[in-house]
């Protein structure tokens, strides 16, 4: 078993062991959702993951480079409090949270209820802890990491409590813009994420590679609006390495963010059905320019049923494909045939 293929086993399982949290979070957020202003999108500044469009000078490393990480809920909690601020407020500066770290009320939003994360109890350890509060210290720790990163404020009171207060998606602390005002209008530097990304538990079930790569894309498809209502879009090398700091094995997630559906990757007559290019040791000894992947981005993801258990599949699927012998050319055809049923999906894209 290759090491990719192990990567994908552990994680479907992973994801069964995660799936009644991920069912749970789902469910607070749908309710945070629909107490609130019921917004269809959150809208989100590219400043977060963005570094601006390059014209060969240096460009700013965003912020999204410096919270992510393989385990923790970093990049999770900034995103669900800017999901939490759009559903209580509309416009204006967003202001502290009310949502408590963890509340023992049951009938209670927290921190806590609205994250899903692998936490297991330790009692044998000098320092006894419960899976709770494992949890617990998870949503502390990654709510220090981004206000290290001026991402939000922790606000403590004298009764101990806390507060947590989204700031500015640039993590810029020395400048008047860093209280977070809830975006409105159509710029070019926002992106529309669709709140069933949240309330279906999307952002628990990817990866922060994955939902790093789903904001690009979802960047890129407002960039050039044109090319991908028509074309879809690529993301060239220097762009890729410039303008959003991606590494390659980011940009390939995308292999996974299609199987799910929330991106779809065109079809062309210049690559096999896995994606790889036809004759591409030709190409490079005839130096030819390698044709980049075409992307479109789905608006909405309500289309899509079942996501944990649509992942699963996936995930089972991938690491299937990648243990075994090549395809035949039956399978080959019955994917073509898959593909061009899924015409369908162009009426949730932009």
């Amino acid at each position: 078993m290759s090491r990719n293929v192990e990567r994908l086993v552990k994680r479907r399982r992973a994801l069964e062991e995660l799936a009644p949290q991920v069912l749970s979070a789902a469910r607070w957020l749908h309710s945070v959702h629909q107490k609130g202003t019921r917004p269809a999108w959150v809208r989100v500044r590219a400043d977060l993951f963005w570094g601006g469009e390059f014209n060969g000078g240096p460009l700013r490393e965003p912020p999204i480079c410096r919270v992510t990480a393989p385990r923790g809920l970093n990049l999770q909690l900034y995103l669900i409090a800017l999901f939490e601020a759009q559903c209580r407020k509309r416009t204006g500066v967003a202001g502290p949270s009310p949502l408590p770290i963890y509340s023992a009320e049951p009938e209670e939003a927290s921190w806590v209820r609205v994250t899903a994360s692998q936490a297991r109890e330790n009692m044998e350890a000098r320092r006894q802890i419960t899976e709770l509060g494992n949890r617990i210290r998870q949503v502390k720790s990654g709510f220090q990491r981004l206000a290290s990163e001026g991402l939000v404020r922790i606000i403590k009171s004298s009764r101990g409590t806390i507060s947590i207060m989204p700031l500015h998606e640039s993590g810029i602390t020395d400048s008047k813009v860093n209280d977070y005002v809830i975006p409105s209008g159509d710029s070019m530097r926002l992106i529309f994420l669709p709140v069933e990304f949240f309330t279906d538990g999307w952002i628990f079930i990817l990866t922060q590679s994955e939902i790093r790569m789903y904001l690009v894309l979802l960047h890129m498809a407002r960039r050039f609006r044109k090319n991908h209502r028509e074309t879809g879009v690529y993301c060239a090398g220097s762009i890729r390495d410039y303008e959003y700091c991606l590494s390659r094995d980011v940009y390939e997630t995308h292999l996974l963010l299609e199987g799910f559906g929330l991106i779809e990757r065109m079809s062309s007559g210049d690559r096999h059905f896995d994606g790889k290019l036809i004759q591409f040791h030709r190409r490079l000894e005839r130096g030819e320019v390698m044709p980049a992947h075409r992307f479109k981005v789905a608006a909405r993801l309500a289309h899509i049923r079942n996501p944990v258990a649509k992942a699963k599949r996936v995930l089972s699927e991938h690491s299937d494909n990648r243990d075994s012998n090549p395809p035949t050319a039956e399978a080959s055809f019955t994917r073509s045939v898959k593909l061009a049923k899924r015409a369908k999906f162009d009426r949730h894209a932009f």
